[in-house]
């Protein structure tokens, strides 16, 4: 590329090489800008077919889901009126002829408790430090402090706050089982949410659950996420 010297050249001369410098970057600018305006509506028409396609598979996953409670409702009415027995489960799960294919229907709870809780853990613990340094007594306290133990969320676990009465009851130690029952009474759980739940099974007898949401439906084997 041949190098001019601007100092060769006349006022005029320089003039329009300065304007042709400026009249580029321009150019340069605005199509940066352009391409940058045309990314954004790639985006905005991207996002607009998304939201209709989930929008759609969402109504479409609303209706089924009622669908199959109703059927099922419907199949559990006949079954108490077969056997003349009510049941108080919260979660069924139905099975085809082959055992290959099975449906889950229930209803989530959320286990919470409200501060009293505290002081009734409080309580179990002063019964755990006052036991001895013998075998015996090692081992009931790993027991109670296991069932003690949280879940994820930080919350007691109903079912070993059960077994936790069960033993404060076999121990005998009246303030062991106040501290228990403080903590039973303050059990106050919170409704979550109704969930139906389905599976089948894989070429080696596995069962494998049908993902029913976005997060968990997995890409073809040929896909490869780029990102």
């Amino acid at each position: 590329m041949e190098t001019i010297d601007i100092t060769t050249l006349t006022p005029e001369q320089r003039k329009n090489i300065f304007a042709q410098v400026e009249a580029e970057q321009k150019r340069e600018e605005e199509q940066k800008q352009a391409d940058r305006d045309t990314y954004k509506e790639i985006i905005n028409e991207l996002v607009d077919e998304a939201i209709v396609k989930i929008q759609k598979v969402s109504k479409e996953l609303t209706e089924i889901k009622t669908e199959i409670f109703s059927s099922f409702e419907k199949a559990l009415d006949f079954k108490r009126d077969l056997f003349g027995v009510k049941s108080k489960q919260r979660s069924f799960t139905f099975s085809n002829k082959e055992k290959n294919a099975r449906i889950t229907l229930g209803f989530r709870t959320i286990s919470r408790y409200d501060d009293t809780a505290n002081e009734g853990v409080a309580i179990v613990r002063e019964y755990i430090d006052s036991l001895s340094s013998d075998g015996n007594s090692r081992k009931q306290a790993r027991l109670i402090n296991s069932l003690l133990k949280r879940n994820k969320q930080g919350d007691l676990k109903p079912d070993r706050v059960l077994d936790l009465y069960n033993e404060a009851k076999l121990i005998g130690d009246k303030r062991l089982i106040e501290g228990v029952e403080i903590i039973m009474q303050a059990y106050s759980p919170e409704g979550s949410a109704y969930y139906v739940e389905a599976e089948v099974k894989n070429g080696v007898g596995a069962w494998v659950a049908v993902p029913l949401n976005v997060t968990a439906a997995k890409f073809p084997d040929d896909y490869q996420v780029k990102f």
